[in-house]
């Protein structure tokens, strides 16, 4: 939270955190301002991911990584770590017919 309330005074934005605080699951909300650029989210974005990672956290929630996290994956995980998500969704879905090619290719 600490690192959330200096991205804020950074750059003069308000960032609500809701989420599960009694297993560590926080969700960042960036709020949208009028004329601001989708480089100016991802910049924000790209910080709180750092700060999360710099704090052992990871980029994904109970749920696992979703399709808008999808092109953080090689950033922000090993390729260890990806190729055991391949082989968890083979184990689990060998037909491929849950979500084929919707996160991990």
């Amino acid at each position: 939270m600490d690192m959330i309330d200096e991205i804020e005074r950074k750059y003069g934005i308000y960032i609500p955190v809701y989420g599960h605080a009694g297993d560590g699951n926080l969700h960042p909300h960036i709020m949208k301002y009028e004329n601001w650029t989708m480089e100016q989210y991802e910049r924000i974005r790209e910080e709180i991911y750092r700060a999360t990672i710099s704090l052992g956290g990871a980029i994904s929630g109970e749920h696992g990584i979703g399709a808008i996290r999808r092109r953080y994956l090689k950033k922000y995980l090993s390729e260890t770590h990806i190729e055991l998500i391949r082989k968890l969704k083979k184990l689990l879905d060998p037909n491929n017919i849950l979500n084929p090619g919707k996160v991990i290719p």
